[in-house]
């Protein structure tokens, strides 16, 4: 899959359109190209053109980039990278030619470079096809409800450097409970029960979970709350970086507004040498500051 952003002073490739009567969430929500999106289209339609030994198998073309995804047929003359800097340049032609003011000459519709995806053995086709299908409905869930979905970093949060994704309003809720559950606990059942009780509690009625869910027990709390509509602040140790998007199934709990992820700075907390253990034990500790907070 290849990922091509726009030149941000240029105007946008498509707008989201909603429809409400369209019981399908994901077929609710389609682009509409502008001037310069039809220029692509027209590029895509003819892709054939560019290489008989490329297939396109699929594309959107989003407000401010767009995704294809390519299969290709046997070993290229040149590197992929060539063919796409025709296809570049086929679309300035193709915008040019409608008229479409796209910079001075020389200059591209999209930012230097692209982004690619291989479909390696533990990925899916048909979940690369879903991904570019339901990118139009999550933009749209973006816009429509920003606060759900924020992005923010360098926050401090009880003296800790982070990195937060979704619902930031999670952090004010006053019952707010930590998951943990360590492997000695874990050996008692009757500790264990009264622990998930409590958790369950939390859950049901309105709280919040708080945890970096490491462990099966805190993975089957994670997951509860995530069934049953719960909140959670979930402690991560990698953040989302600018352009990355999280898992269709984050940003469906980020869509109900139930889900705030917080990456630490564990770099600057523990240093370059840190390991896993370290890291769990740091984040499980944040858990617990967070809860009392």
């Amino acid at each position: 899959m290849i990922t091509m952003n726009k030149r941000p002073e240029l105007q946008d490739f498509s707008k989201i359109i909603h429809n409400p009567y369209e019981p399908d969430k994901y077929k609710a929500c389609k682009p509409n190209y502008s001037s310069l999106g039809f220029a692509i289209y027209d590029v895509f339609r003819s892709f054939e053109e560019i290489s008989p030994d490329i297939g396109l198998k699929q594309y959107v073309i989003m407000p401010d980039h767009i995704h294809f995804i390519l299969q290709i047929f046997k070993e290229l003359d040149m590197p992929l990278g060539k063919y796409l800097a025709i296809f570049k340049n086929r679309v300035i032609n193709r915008a040019r030619e409608k008229g479409i003011f796209c910079g001075s000459e020389g200059e591209s519709v999209f930012e230097p470079g692209f982004n690619d995806q291989f479909l390696l053995a533990n990925r899916s086709l048909n979940g690369m096809y879903v991904y570019l299908q339901h990118n139009p409905y999550w933009r749209w869930m973006r816009w429509e409800r920003p606060e759900f979905f924020r992005r923010i970093h360098d926050v401090e949060l009880v003296g800790i450097k982070c990195s937060l994704y979704g619902n930031l309003s999670l952090l004010d809720n006053a019952f707010k409970s930590p998951v943990i559950a360590h492997r000695a606990e874990m050996a008692d059942p009757d500790l264990m029960k009264r622990k998930m009780d409590f958790w369950e509690y939390t859950i049901l009625n309105g709280g919040v979970v708080v945890g970096a869910f490491v462990n099966k027990v805190e993975k089957g709390i994670r997951d509860f709350a995530f069934e049953r509509g719960g909140k959670v602040i979930w402690i991560r140790n990698v953040a989302y970086e600018e352009r990355q998007k999280p898992s269709e199934g984050i940003l469906n709990e980020c869509a109900k507004g139930n889900l705030l992820i917080v990456s630490p700075d564990l770099k600057g907390a523990l240093g370059s040498g840190r390991t896993f253990r370290e890291e769990c034990l740091f984040m499980n500790d944040l858990a617990e500051r967070m809860a009392l907070g």
